[in-house]
């Protein structure tokens, strides 16, 4: 979250990544990270956090997340949801995105999502 806040550093990274070929998501765990902006700047295919899904540990909760990420995202486009590979999270995931897959909801890997 510190390295995210940091000008300097977040070029640096930026310039690395350009240099390999790579892309950069922001989870943005700072609301003060200049990361994208960096990224865009550098020329760095980049996406942000959208939804953070796990952050309470129950899986009623992180499936009401996901169709959080699903209602914005049928109003703004692709989004990116983020969590942590917890048995919860996985539980939640594996009961909720077949929910959403069958009413034509498509989850796609982040690479698809970067620009």
């Amino acid at each position: 979250s510190r390295a995210t806040q940091d000008e300097d550093l977040m070029r640096a990274v930026m310039g690395v990544l350009r240099e390999r070929d790579l892309y950069f998501l922001d989870s943005r765990t700072s609301p003060l990270t200049v990361a994208h902006q960096a990224a865009r700047e550098a020329g760095v295919p980049s996406a942000s956090r959208a939804v953070f899904l796990d952050g309470e540990d129950d899986v009623g909760a992180i499936m009401a997340q996901l169709d959080t990420l699903v209602a914005r995202s049928r109003k703004e486009g692709a989004l990116v949801g983020i969590g942590h590979l917890r048995p919860n999270t996985v539980e939640a995931l594996a009961r909720r995105m077949p929910y959403w897959s069958s009413r034509s909801v498509r989850f796609v890997p982040l690479r698809e999502v970067v620009r």
